[in-house]
């Protein structure tokens, strides 16, 4: 890994910056945007990239706009930002059980498409905004200079630096110029979109799919009303290019044949213990209502408008005391609450839990790689029953995943749990997290809600 020097420093007093150094911060999205037809149907057309660490410069751009010759378009070459652009991200989970949002904040938002033409904004009816691709870290971990076009417009995986996708819930202008601001508001995930079969916008085929309503005995009852209500029902993301546009195949009941779903369909993915409790459930009693009438649970599900309401209903459908949490690639992992209560095995179980979960396996190794579970730095820690962490950014962090820091200088509300002063906790187990993070602003603050391994020895 090479180092890589400050740019804002002259050459004697120039820093060595290496890619754990928290410095430079730097955000880079890729926005797709599209156009809606006549029956609905709405599909990304055009691409645009803004970075904060290199720019393609155009030296005919003022030849471009003032006599709109675009012959000269493509003739740029690749550099660092002279001017970084002032870009905000808000990433925040109100608490367990909710979606994931995002806000993008974007000053003096201007693009020029590919026929020359100056953009400002996007309109929700005839050109909307459908996703955002972001990419936020530090400037040791992009110092690499992409050598094409291909390579800048593309947001990669690198050096601890991984790409989140929000699913555009609205975009509007909060200032207007000459100090415009572009704010973007969407969702990690399709938590909450329509079910397949009230969808336009894909090419259906209504079918008398064979498998029915009957349970699948090789699943938890829990896993199969997972599968059979939510992702054969809804779509992990409900925006495609029109090059790979789904044909879905959906039955009579609104559901996905197994093959699109296991392909297209949101996933949730159970710990060991709420499968033995499912299948206890099972084996003691059958589901009943109050009036005695058996309950069918995953006919009960298919009422569901949405993947947190049939989340929720789960709850009430089967008296699981179980709860779940979003996952940054737009999936679910769902545990009993009691395992909260045993967080050193609970990291095991969401592991194993998540070996299928292949969107995750690719990155899912990064915090233990890159950065060893370890938080780089730390402006509080404070210890209750439920452990708040502030640092800056550094990570998107799925829920339960370990972190390690010394707490033990904190000032925590349970004056009890410091009477041993030998006692410090050295390992927290993520629930939620917030992020406010920003190239220009003096803004970069990540709130991690935890709960806290305890150990005896301080080392």
């Amino acid at each position: 890994m090479n180092n890589v020097n400050s740019r804002l420093l002259s050459d004697k007093n120039k820093l060595s910056l290496s890619e754990n150094d928290l410095f430079d911060r730097i955000i880079n999205l890729k926005l797709y945007a599209g156009e809606i037809h006549s029956d609905g149907t709405s599909v990304v057309k055009d691409t645009y990239i803004i970075r904060s660490d290199w720019e393609i410069y155009y030296p005919a751009q003022n030849q471009i706009m003032t006599s709109g010759d675009t012959s000269v378009i493509n003739k740029g070459y690749i550099r660092k930002c002279v001017y970084k652009p002032s870009i905000k991200v808000q990433y925040k989970q109100i608490s367990s059980g909710t979606a994931i949002e995002m806000d993008i904040f974007v000053s003096n938002f201007f693009m020029m498409d590919s026929g020359g033409k100056m953009l400002m904004s996007f309109n929700n009816i005839t050109y909307p905004l459908l996703k955002v691709e972001v990419q936020m870290g530090y400037w040791g971990q992009f110092s690499k200079q992409p050598e094409t076009w291909e390579e800048f417009s593309t947001l990669k995986y690198h050096d601890g630096a991984e790409v989140i996708t929000c699913d555009v819930n609205f975009v509007q202008t909060d200032k207007l110029p000459p100090d415009s601001v572009l704010h973007i508001h969407g969702f990690v995930g399709n938590c909450y979109g329509e079910p397949v079969y009230a969808q336009k916008k894909f090419k259906v085929t209504f079918s008398d799919i064979e498998e029915s309503l009957e349970r699948d005995k090789t699943k938890t009852l829990i896993e199969d009303y997972c599968f059979q209500n939510i992702t054969r029902r809804f779509l992990k993301t409900s925006i495609f290019s029109a090059k790979n546009s789904p044909s879905l195949v959906i039955d009579s009941s609104g559901r996905m044949d197994k093959s699109s779903a296991e392909k297209y369909g949101l996933k949730v993915f159970c710990t060991q213990a709420l499968k033995e409790a499912s299948k206890k459930l099972e084996e003691d009693s059958k589901l009943t209502d109050s009036d005695g009438k058996q309950i069918d649970v995953i006919t009960e599900g298919l009422s569901s408008n949405s993947v947190v309401e049939a989340l929720n209903s789960i709850r009430s459908v089967t008296g699981l005391n179980c709860t779940f949490q979003a996952l940054k690639d737009g999936n679910y992992i769902m545990c009993l609450t009691s395992e909260l209560d045993d967080v050193d095995s609970l990291s095991t179980s969401v592991e194993q839990a998540l070996k299928a979960d292949t969107d995750l396996i690719a990155v899912g190794t990064a915090l233990s790689k890159y950065w060893n579970n370890v938080l780089p730095a730390v402006y509080n820690i404070t210890t209750d029953a439920i452990c708040t962490i502030l640092c800056p950014f550094f990570y998107f962090i799925d829920p339960f995943n370990m972190l390690e820091f010394k707490s033990r200088y904190a000032l925590g509300g349970i004056v009890s749990y410091y009477a041993n002063f030998n006692v410090s906790e050295d390992k927290f187990y993520a629930l939620y997290m917030s992020v406010s993070f920003a190239t220009v602003e003096d803004i970069n603050e990540c709130q991690i809600a935890c709960v806290g391994s305890k150990t005896g020895v301080n080392k």
